[in-house]
């Protein structure tokens, strides 16, 4: 990510999550604790624009209130990959059982389901080496 101070602007890249509309997919690759300290660090920025790598751009209040929606969907999806691999131990059913859960309401235009499950897979991988 970048941030221009003067602007105010935030280009997130991914970094920020992926949203659109309603939708909203963390991509914590691969180190999901750094992602979300990461996005705690962004969430301190005043941000009047957001440039995201996907789907668009968010001014004013939308762009003041991105991060705190970042932040709490990374909580959910951090539990969500907890309660998957403690559950499972395996990196097959449990990148299975979180895509199915994370696109539960993705809407068709999102993304590919194939793109969704290689990121997932990666954030399975980060979880499974820092887990007991």
């Amino acid at each position: 990510a970048v941030y221009i101070p003067e602007l105010k602007a935030l280009f997130g890249s991914d970094a920020v999550g992926v949203s659109h509309g309603d939708f909203f997919f963390s991509a914590g690759n691969s180190n999901f604790d750094r992602y979300q300290a990461s996005l705690e660090k962004m969430a301190e920025l005043d941000v009047e624009l957001l440039a995201k790598e996907h789907f668009g751009v968010h001014t004013g209040e939308s762009a003041k209130g991105y991060l705190p929606r970042a932040i709490e969907n990374a909580k959910k999806t951090r539990a969500i990959l907890d309660e998957s691999w403690a559950t499972t131990k395996d990196e097959n059913k449990c990148t299975t059982m979180v895509l199915d859960r994370l696109t539960e309401d993705c809407p068709n235009e999102f993304m590919p389901r194939e793109v969704l499950s290689m990121v997932v897979r990666q954030m399975v991988k980060y979880i499974a080496r820092v887990s007991p």
